[in-house]
């Protein structure tokens, strides 16, 4: 998948290219399954956005569940291992830099 910015990953929408008429009564039984297994806050937002196709609701989903990558002490620890400056002279200590 093409990295896209925040701002383009909340526009996502599905193609309706992927409706076919064969998955549409596919559709019909999954999506309310899909929607008994979230939370009420998030059911009524893929409502009120209209959202009612297997696709959608995923792409929504992941809009709102990405994780972001790493936290900040994660960030902070691997932007000190990276300045730290020490370079491995054996193979054991590259590969528990590499580990890190």
């Amino acid at each position: 998948m093409v990295d896209r910015t925040p701002l383009e990953r909340i526009r996502l929408r599905a193609p309706e290219t992927l409706r076919l008429e064969a998955y549409l009564r596919l559709e019909q039984r999954i999506v309310p399954l899909l929607l008994k297994s979230m939370p009420e806050l998030i059911k009524a937002d893929l409502v009120s956005n209209r959202v009612m196709n297997v696709v959608g609701v995923m792409l929504r989903l992941w809009t709102l569940y990405q994780p972001e990558p790493g936290g900040s002490s994660e960030r902070i620890s691997i932007l000190h291992l990276r300045t730290e400056g020490k370079i491995p002279t054996t193979a054991n200590d590259l590969l528990s830099g590499l580990r890190k």
